[in-house]
Order: C-alpha cells, then structure tokens, then sequence
C-alpha cells in the first residue's frame, strides 16, 4: 500500500469499514511510513475530539417561541402614521442641504476663477509694457548686447 492509497482510506480505517487484511496492511503502512503516522494521528485526533463533544440541547418550547417571535415581526403594524414623514422630511432637508452646499462651493470657484483671470490679464498687461521697453532700448541704439559684439 502506497502513501495515497494509505490517506484515501482515513474515514474507511477510523470507522472501521476495511476487511481485516487491508486493514491490516493500512496499520503496516502508517507504522513504517513517518509522514502518514503523523497525518493519521492528527485525522484521528481531531475526530476523537469531535466525538467527546457534548451538543447541547435547546430549552423546552424554544421552537414555539422563536416561531411565535417571527410572527410577530412579519405582522407588527407601523408605529404610527408620522413614521414615514419623519422620513421623507429627513431625506428632503438632507437634499437641501447637499444642494446649497454644492451652490456655495461653485460660487467659490467661479469667484475665485475670476479673480485669477483678472490677475493674469493685469500680468499680461505688465509683460506688454516690458515689451514696449526692450523695443524703445532698440530704437534708441541702447542695447549693450551689440555694444559687446562690437568690441
């Protein structure tokens, strides 16, 4: 008997369903192979275990009143004519909130995204005079770039 036929046989061997010599060939094997000994004494150890527990059983009439419970669950009335208002009052004021509070950031953003703009146009504005500048030195022979390339 080899280790895969030895493992296959655990729940046959533990509930004793093998004849006497595959029985008896089964035990040969786990005593000469290490690696199946130990697997076998973990199989069986875990099952022992099993076997010593107790289940407990559930108290007298513990049926009756989880079914009785569950009735009354699926058949309770709402709690009033208001419940669902309080609801829909929740959900609205959480909407106008949500609303308003979106309007306020855009107005923001739109706010600040004009104020940027009129910045970078006023930059715009300063770079143009600057411009102006360097082309009024060119007109009037004032570049010191040709004075050193004249040298």
């Amino acid at each position: 008997m080899n280790c895969k036929e030895t493992q296959a046989n655990f729940d046959e061997r533990l509930d004793s369903r093998l004849d006497v010599a595959y029985s008896a060939a089964f035990d040969a094997h786990v005593a000469d192979c290490p690696t199946c000994a130990a697997q076998w004494r973990a199989y069986a150890g875990v099952w022992s275990a099993v076997a010593r527990h107790v289940a407990t059983e559930p108290s007298t009439g513990f049926a009756e009143r989880t079914l009785r419970r569950l009735d009354e669950t699926l058949t309770e009335k709402p709690r009033g004519w208001l419940a669902p208002l309080w609801r829909w009052a929740l959900a609205g004021s959480l909407i106008v909130t949500l609303s308003g509070a979106g309007w306020l950031g855009w107005q923001r953003t739109h706010h600040t995204n004009m104020q940027v703009e009129a910045y970078i146009t006023a930059q715009q504005d300063r770079l143009e005079d600057f411009d102006v500048v360097a082309s009024l030195h060119l007109l009037n022979g004032n570049n010191p770039h040709e004075k050193a390339n004249v040298n």
